[in-house]
């Protein structure tokens, strides 16, 4: 088997995807699959805007590096953030994000290919420029409703 990790990383969510490839059959199996959240600090009055940003970035590299070891994922494909954002704090969110999982790439010795959201939509649809909709009944006609009903959410 092959233990692979899909990523559609974010500031304040990522999406996360473990899937296992049978070597003789070449099927894909589902394994894991959660939206991994760190909410904003409900104290925010005597927090800088910095240190709240560095502590969740740190608590999402501390999520994420949990599920990959227990999995025991040795390459992860990473969809990164194309870096459109129109205003400074996405920009900066979408930056934070992306050193996070470089760094978690470097510090656990595991593999990476980055890709583009629309190579991601391209792969689920046909389509580089498909809906979040198209992808989802891509999806789910793949592997069936249940696994977007049984989200998890960590």
């Amino acid at each position: 088997m092959s233990r692979v990790a899909a990523l559609d990383i974010g500031f304040a969510a990522t999406g996360l995807v473990i899937m296992d490839r049978d070597c003789e059959s070449g099927a894909w199996h589902l394994l894991h699959h959660a939206c991994i959240e760190v909410p904003a600090s409900a104290r925010k009055a005597s927090t800088y805007v910095s240190h709240e940003d560095a502590r969740r970035i740190g608590e999402m590299a501390g999520k994420i590096a949990e599920i990959l070891r227990a999995e025991a994922v040795r390459a992860i494909i990473v969809e990164l953030p194309t870096g459109g954002g129109q205003a400074a704090r996405p920009v900066w969110c979408m930056g934070m994000a992306t050193g996070m999982i470089a760094g978690l790439v470097e510090v656990l010795d595991i593999g990476a290919a980055w890709v583009t959201p629309y190579d991601t939509r391209r792969a689920a649809t046909g389509k580089a420029k498909a809906s979040k909709d198209e992808v989802v009944r891509a999806m789910v006609a793949k592997w069936g409703e249940a696994w977007i009903y049984g989200l998890d959410r960590t």
